[in-house]
């Protein structure tokens, strides 16, 4: 009996559930463009995509650690030789 009864219920959801998913759609369209203002608005008039964005943001800290790298590149003096004593 108490399977019996959770055989009913569980065809009765299943159903219920094939009959939704046929009807239901979730599509999305395109969200209007946001309003940019300051700083978003100079910066987003150069590069108007995301991607554009992230890949300026990219090169930028690219290009100041490879400056940072080669401005750091070593002193002009030779290093000194270690000095071994004579034993």
């Amino acid at each position: 009996m108490v399977l019996q009864a959770l055989k009913t219920t569980g065809v009765r959801v299943a159903t219920a559930q094939a009959r939704r998913a046929g009807a239901r759609r979730n599509m999305g369209g395109h969200a209007p463009a946001p309003e940019w203002t300051g700083i978003d608005k100079v910066v987003r008039g150069y590069f108007p995509q995301d991607y554009q964005l992230s890949g300026a943001i990219l090169g930028g800290y690219s290009v100041l650690i490879g400056l940072g790298v080669l401005m750091s590149g070593g002193s002009s003096e030779p290093a000194e030789a270690p000095v071994q004593k004579a034993v």
